[in-house]
């Protein structure tokens, strides 16, 4: 994954979470890294805003101040794999266009970038694992001396589908498209529930996957090959909040059967540790 840098400001339009029309402006500007533009005007760099989980709806918020963007993983996410750097991000009503997916968000920026030379690559000191159960997991583990990539195992399972395993290295130019397509599921009947209610409102929820009661294999790989993109982009939209400007990290990263909570924990460990140069 080299740098990359938008050659002129695009707009990703749709509506937000709760289904109002928004739309979001990523602008390039000279300084490294990833910042945020608020209601005021003012415009802050992403480590100084403070990420959360929405525990009933299961998705990350970042605050600032009294400031509250919600949903913002799927963008960062991609903005890491992308090798974005050199970005303001700026939603109208500090909304962002919401589909379940980063789709939105590829498909108008992927014309509009160009090479911007390396990335800073940094990785931790030590291995960390977070541990949610015996069989639940996330860990990170440390880049050897010139290994400037993030590789990356994903392990979703669900009794009603069955198990998937998915390994690659972030940033691989073929992936992209992939990634940002892959939705999340509407799993418990709570949440169909709400899709269901969302669909008739015209709520963006109602266009995340349903479910497959029961699916014939193909469907349930397919299915499970979806989720396992969708658990990376999520968790690299983590990522995306620790870096240094310009920067990423490099090593290894495992994931099993775990979502935002475990995540948030590892960032916080990772806070706690100091990266390194790679």
């Amino acid at each position: 994954m080299d740098r990359t840098a938008l050659t002129r400001p695009v707009v990703a339009k749709g509506a937000s979470f709760l289904g109002w029309d928004t739309a979001c402006v990523l602008e390039p500007t000279s300084q490294r890294g990833i910042h945020v533009r608020m209601p005021s005007s003012e415009v802050v760099p992403l480590g100084a805003m403070v990420f959360g989980v929405n525990r009933w709806c299961r998705f990350l918020t970042l605050r600032y101040g009294n400031h509250v963007l919600r949903i913002p993983e799927h963008l960062l996410g991609l903005i890491f794999a992308s090798g974005l750097d050199g970005v303001v991000i700026a939603p109208q009503d500090f909304r962002l266009p919401y589909d379940g997916r980063a789709k939105l968000f590829w498909d108008a920026l992927k014309a509009a970038r160009e090479p911007a030379g390396p990335l800073d690559w940094f990785t931790p000191a030590a291995p960390l694992t977070v541990a949610a159960a015996p069989d639940r997991s996330i860990e990170l583990v440390p880049a050897v001396a010139g290994y400037r990539r993030l590789s990356f195992e994903i392990n979703v399972g669900y009794p009603e589908l069955g198990e998937m395993t998915l390994r690659g290295i972030v940033g691989e130019e073929q992936d992209l498209e992939r990634l940002s397509s892959a939705r999340a599921y509407w799993r418990t009947k709570t949440h169909r529930a709400l899709a269901l209610v969302a669909r008739r409102l015209g709520w963006p929820q109602g266009d995340i996957g349903v479910w497959p009661a029961s699916a014939a294999p193909a469907e349930k790989a397919r299915v499970l090959e979806e989720l396992c993109w969708h658990r990376l982009l999520d968790m690299l939209g983590m990522f995306a909040a620790l870096m240094p400007a310009g920067g990423r990290i490099a090593g290894a990263v495992v994931t099993r059967r775990v979502g935002h909570e475990a995540d948030i924990a590892l960032m916080q460990r990772i806070r706690q540790q100091r990266l390194v140069p790679v």
